[in-house]
């Protein structure tokens, strides 16, 4: 869903467009446990 439109300007991004990607988590998705981030 896009919330807020974006702006071009002779092919330059004068402001990117703001878009809702994902929805809020539910308590189930809060109690998975956290990614590993050792690499």
């Amino acid at each position: 869903e896009e919330v807020e439109p974006g702006y071009m300007y002779k092919d330059k991004v004068i402001r990117h467009s703001k878009v809702i990607v994902s929805q809020a988590s539910s308590k189930s998705d809060e109690q998975q446990q956290p990614e590993n981030d050792k690499g």
